[in-house]
């Protein structure tokens, strides 16, 4: 049961990571940009894009090392199951 949730979580992680919101380097900046202007509403006069353009690139990094790690596992989890599936005893 557990495993099966741990599945299903890692499935909407996955299919989250590769959503065009969050893979599209336009889109995610716009997505950045609109939540640092609604977390500092006071602080509209100082926004910077150059703030921005690092925001945006700290995230899109996040995101990659997400994404890779979510593949390896997944992988690494076929792997281990076809090689399970082979021993005999």
């Amino acid at each position: 049961m557990e495993k099966q949730k741990i599945s299903i979580y890692r499935e909407r992680l996955d299919k989250t990571l590769a959503s065009a919101e969050l893979t599209n380097e336009e889109t995610l900046e716009i997505l950045i940009k609109n939540q640092i202007l609604q977390t500092s509403q006071h602080e509209k006069d100082g926004f910077s894009e150059n703030v921005l353009k690092k925001r945006t690139a700290e995230v899109s990094n996040f995101l990659n090392m997400l994404r890779s790690a979510s593949v390896n596992d997944l992988e690494l989890s076929k792997t281990r199951e076809a090689s399970h599936g082979e021993w005999k005893v």
